[in-house]
């Protein structure tokens, strides 16, 4: 039997516009526009979406190891009693030069990674990917290490990683390397960081904490210049006067906006001011 398309999106508890623009469409297959209103048969079933697979996010890996953090990428892992669930991302190709690596990398993940020098395999990285991921060689800038810079044999390679990223145009790149852990820890003590706070995940901590973990670990590392934005923001007076201290003890080349004059006025020594218009 025809009914109006009204009285159809009653029956299947919808809006009129909504069955209106399924007659249009071709949606409803029974539907017809007799003179100037639509009418469908009262049996036709309810279109039903069809639900989009939602596409993976592709990745590229470069110096993989043995999958650590492709792991905390594609997730799907426990640790320290917290589930990790899959977050969507799908590793594509893979390289890494250490055959006891690869092995463990295709235990664990799959056959898609690349076995050899990068310098080597570059070319068979795929044409597109979502991200692009990897974390060089750094003995060579490390304080830790030979300190030969970027020219070094090793650290060089992050040459590599600029590569990827101009013949895959990732959406996003990724690129990881060590950071001084026991410097790392002295400035976040400097900053008031308690040894107890320091073994909290950092979700739980306030936005004053987690400010302080991040200044901490630019600090820490190994940079001719440090660019901060707005550092004092969620910071009490009392961790202010703690990163002042802590500027003007290391005197880090550092460029920053910052809209309290005070800490501006101690720890700056040009300043530069931008007027609107």
């Amino acid at each position: 039997m025809l009914i109006a398309l009204c009285d159809y999106a009653r029956q299947h508890n919808r809006s009129s516009d909504t069955v209106r623009r399924l007659a249009e469409s071709g949606m409803l297959t029974t539907a017809q526009k007799i003179g100037r209103n639509w009418v469908v048969d009262s049996n036709e079933a309810y279109p039903s979406k069809k639900k989009v697979a939602k596409r993976p996010i592709t990745v590229v890996s470069l110096f993989s190891g043995c999958g650590g953090m492709d792991l905390g990428l594609i997730g799907g892992f426990d640790f320290l009693g917290k589930h990790y669930s899959k977050t969507g991302f799908k590793i594509i190709w893979a390289n890494e030069i250490n055959p006891a690596a690869c092995k463990t990398y295709r235990d664990n993940f799959g056959n898609y990674i690349v076995e050899g020098d990068i310098s080597e395999k570059i070319n068979t990285i795929p044409a597109s990917a979502d991200i692009v991921v990897g974390g060089f060689p750094c003995q060579d800038i490390s304080i830790n290490g030979k300190m030969l810079g970027v020219n070094g044999k090793r650290s060089s390679l992050y040459t590599y990683i600029v590569e990827a990223v101009k013949r895959v145009h990732p959406k996003v790149f990724i690129a990881e390397n060590k950071l001084n852990e026991s410097v790392f820890r002295a400035m976040l003590v400097k900053m008031g960081i308690s040894q107890t706070e320091m073994q909290h995940d950092l979700e739980n901590l306030s936005e004053g904490q987690k400010k302080k973990i991040l200044l901490g670990k630019s600090i820490s590392e190994n940079a001719h210049i440090y660019i901060w934005d707005e550092p004092l923001n969620y910071i009490d007076i009392q961790t202010r006067e703690q990163i002042e201290n802590m500027i003007l003890e290391y005197m880090p080349t550092l460029l920053f906006i910052e809209h309290d004059e005070m800490f501006c006025e101690k720890v700056s020594n040009k300043p530069a001011i931008i007027l609107e218009n």
